[in-house]
């Protein structure tokens, strides 16, 4: 931990023209077995823990206390206390394909989790397929054991995203669907792909469903309840003016937001888009009985977009009013990959933003990718940057997942293939793992003055960098990686506490410099220009 402390200080000087700051790791769980482990949600227990609610293809090994069920994925629930440690994990899962994309918590500190089933009964599975995938859902008690269990679906395949409560205890549903009027399904496609939204009571019993979309494709991904009862869907259309859809598309694929009643009733939709590929992919409901949208867009200034893309994809954080007209909206990016993967409101702040990026510092970047990394961004009531952290390691690592922790800060979680080495302090276990980071509120760089005992100067650097320790402590071991992980130059057996590294013989860009002392190993981002 003290390593990336120290190793924020000295990037935070590299990048002290911007007014945001860095949320610090306050601790870390890497967690799988040694096949693939995917993370899509994570929500504090009542018992100041944490749940995260995945999906997996490992059998019994690592952190993976029980076997698939001979399907290719199950769900796979893990409970962890204070500290990010597990508790208990199961595997919940049929014959086939099991994968969840949802889970709340309920004050007892039981939960239910959702996601998709080609499963038929067998295993943990109770309720045959309908025809092809399902929505499955099923509530668990405080340790993981199933309560209750049901699945809805039609004919053909229904392929469940968003998942949410309601406040009279029910559930919402949604996701797209292929299937015509068949088993739960009392609405005819108007395309290939629909939205179909299930609402069920406290003891997930049917109440109503609602099919929703054009002539062409229309997946939904999120589902929020208004303060008023009523209810926001969304996603993505690249349907013309035709079923339920009022406008045209405005580049290869658009937001697409609908309003229900509280009875599944459409009230209004509205199709927002620029030129390119625009997409919801997590909303919130705002108590004034509006929506903010969590999107990924690579549409320049055009259409309802008013901001350019600033280079490949970006986020795009959309307001709306009761009505569906935009009230703001803000492009946040760097000049490559960004988008939307998480949202959350931070209740008299802001909200919080989970991204994968590929972006090098630019735009609102402010620290450089070795691959697909974490980028977590709080923004204030109008989308602003306030903070902001790029978590990562040598290799993939991609965020999912965010809540608020428990007394302060957040938590994010998603999957990574990074061993040790950057911000990851824990080897992978297989294919894929999951990685839970608890972030702490924003550093104040002066409250680390007094424990630096590492310097590198001047940063960014062209000719010549000083690394010297405070201390007086002799340094054993230089390391210089380049972006790609790859050491690029070491030396040992220093026995001095100063040192000057002659960079004439490296490329520019952003290195990672690890320095080793009879006492610590500390690592350093140097931008050499």
């Amino acid at each position: 931990m003290k390593i990336f402390l120290l190793s924020l200080i000295s990037f935070f000087l590299l990048t002290n023209t911007t007014t945001a700051q860095d949320l610090s790791i306050n601790w870390q769980n890497n967690i799988g077995g040694t096949d693939l482990d995917v993370c899509y949600e994570v929500k504090r227990t009542p018992d100041g823990g944490y749940v995260l609610g995945c999906y997996s293809d490992s059998a019994i090994s690592e952190d993976k206390s029980e076997n698939s069920f001979g399907g290719s994925l199950d769900f796979w629930v893990v409970k962890l206390n204070a500290d990010g440690e597990i508790q208990w994990d199961n595997t919940i899962g049929g014959s086939d394909f099991d994968v969840l994309f949802g889970i709340a918590v309920l004050d007892d500190g039981s939960m239910v989790v959702a996601g998709e089933s080609k499963s038929s009964i067998g295993g943990d599975k109770t309720v045959a397929s309908q025809g092809g995938s399902d929505y499955w859902v099923l509530k668990l008690d405080t340790e993981g054991n199933i309560l209750w269990q049901n699945a809805f679906g039609g004919s053909s395949d229904d392929i469940l995203r968003g998942f949410n409560t309601t406040a009279d205890g029910g559930f919402l549903l949604t996701g797209h669907s292929f299937s015509g009027i068949s088993g739960d399904k009392t609405e005819a496609n108007n395309g290939l792909e629909d939205y179909w939204v299930v609402k069920v009571d406290s003891n997930g019993v049917f109440q109503w469903d609602k099919t929703l979309g054009g002539s062409g494709i229309d997946h939904s991904w999120s589902v929020s309840e208004a303060t008023d009862g009523s209810i926001f869907v969304g996603g993505l259309s690249n349907s013309p003016i035709s079923g339920d859809k009022t406008e045209p598309t405005m580049g290869s694929r658009d937001l697409w937001i609908a309003k229900l009643s509280s009875g599944g009733d459409l009230i209004w939709e509205n199709t927002i888009g620029g030129d390119g590929s625009d997409v919801v992919y997590d909303m919130v409901a705002t108590e004034d009985n509006g929506l903010v949208l969590g999107a990924m867009s690579n549409s320049n200034i055009s259409g309802d977009k008013t901001e350019n893309s600033k280079g490949g994809s970006d986020i795009w954080m959309v307001k709306l009013n009761e009505d569906g007209n935009i009230l703001w909206q803000k492009t946040i990016g760097g000049s490559s990959s960004d988008g939307t993967d998480g949202l959350i409101r931070i209740p008299d702040v802001g909200y919080l933003i989970a991204s994968n990026s590929t972006s090098p510092v630019s735009g609102d970047k402010t620290e450089g990718t070795f691959s697909y990394d974490y980028w977590i961004v709080k923004v204030d009531e109008t989308g602003n940057v306030i903070d902001q952290n790029t978590i990562q390691g040598f290799d993939i690592d991609i965020a999912l997942g965010l809540d608020l922790a428990h007394e302060s800060g957040y938590i994010a979680v998603g999957y990574s293939d990074s061993d040790t080495g950057l911000d990851k302090e824990e080897d992978a276990q297989g294919y894929f793992d999951i990685w839970v980071t608890r972030l702490d509120l924003p550093l104040n760089t002066t409250e680390f003055e007094d424990n630096t005992s590492l310097l590198t100067y001047p940063n960014p650097a062209s000719e010549m960098l000083t690394i010297t320790t405070t201390s007086g402590t002799p340094i054993n071991t230089l390391s210089l990686y380049n972006s790609l992980g790859q050491k690029v130059y070491e030396l040992d057996n220093l026995n001095g506490s100063q040192f000057q590294l002659d960079l004439n013989g490296f490329s520019s860009g952003l290195y990672v410099l690890n320095v080793e002392t009879d006492n610590e190993i500390f690592s350093r981002r140097i931008l050499i220009d």
